[in-house]
C-alpha cells in the first residue's frame, strides 16, 4: 500500500523538487501539494495523506502553532518539517509541537529520503547535534539556558519579524494581530531579554540575526 504524502510549501520549485524526488520510490505517491495552509484542511479531508512535509513559514500561519492545529485535529498524520530555518532554534520546538522531525533543505537527496522513510516507519528524523543537545538537556536540566531559549514561540516569532526591520504595525498586520498586543509581546521581550527600550530590542534582533547567519556560514 502507498503511502500517501502532501508538501505544503510556498515555493514551487521545493514542492517540484520533492515530487520529482519522491515519486521515484515505489510506495510513496505525493497525493497533492499547496503553497500554504488555506486549504489544508480540505486537502486533507480529500486526500487523506499519511504524511505531510511542510516548511514553516514565521510570517504566515503556517508556522510551529499550525502544526499543533493539524495534530490536535488529525491525530494520525505524520510530520516532517522541511526548512531553512534554524535547527538549533526551531527543531526542538516542532518537536514538542508533536512533529516527528526537522529536516535543514541543505541535506541532500539521500539524506531526504532516508529523513521521509524514518518517518513513515514512525520514527524521529533529528539530526546527531539536536540529538546530543536534547540529550544534555536530559541529563543536566540546570544548564544555562540562551535567553532565547525561554521566549514563547510568538515571541519568537515577532523577534524573527523585528529582525527584518518590520514596524510594529507591519508586525501586527503580518500576523493578523492589533497592533496593542504586538506592542505587548515587544514589551515582554524587552523584560526577558534584559533590554531597555524600542531601540536596544531592534539592535539586539539584528545582531542575533547576524550572528546566526554567520554561524550557519561556518556550518554550511
Amino acid at each position: 500500500m502507498n503511502t500517501r504524502i502532501l508538501i505544503v510549501d510556498s515555493n514551487p520549485i521545493t514542492r517540484y523538487g520533492l515530487r520529482s524526488l519522491l515519486e521515484t520510490e515505489k510506495d510513496i505517491r505525493i497525493c497533492a501539494d499547496a503553497e500554504n495552509g488555506s486549504r489544508i484542511e480540505e486537502l486533507i479531508e480529500e486526500h487523506c495523506p499519511d504524511v505531510i512535509i511542510m516548511d514553516i513559514d514565521i510570517e504566515t500561519m503556517t508556522g510551529i502553532s499550525f502544526i499543533k492545529q493539524i495534530k490536535t485535529a488529525y491525530s494520525h498524520i505524520r510530520v516532517l518539517v522541511f526548512s531553512f530555518l534554524d535547527e538549533t532554534i526551531y527543531a526542538e520546538r516542532v518537536l514538542r509541537a508533536k512533529a516527528h522531525g526537522f529536516l535543514s533543505k541543505k541535506e541532500s537527496c539521500e539524506k531526504i529520503r532516508w529523513a521521509v522513510r524514518s518517518v513513515i516507519n514512525g520514527g524521529l528524523c533529528i539530526s546527531q547535534d539536536l540529538e546530543s543537545k536534547l540529550v544534555e538537556q536530559m541529563f543536566f536540566e540546570k544548564q544555562a539556558k540562551s535567553p532565547i531559549d525561554n521566549l514563547s514561540n510568538r515571541e519568537l516569532q515577532i523577534l524573527e519579524l523585528i529582525s527584518k526591520g518590520l514596524k510594529p504595525s507591519q508586525v501586527a498586520e503580518s500576523l493578523n494581530l492589533s497592533t496593542k498586543t504586538v506592542e505587548n509581546y515587544r514589551a515582554n521581550l524587552r523584560v526577558k531579554l534584559n533590554l531597555k527600550n524600542a531601540s536596544e530590542l531592534f539592535q539586539y534582533a539584528i545582531e542575533w540575526k547576524t550572528r546566526r547567519f554567520s554561524e550557519n556560514q561556518i556550518c554550511a
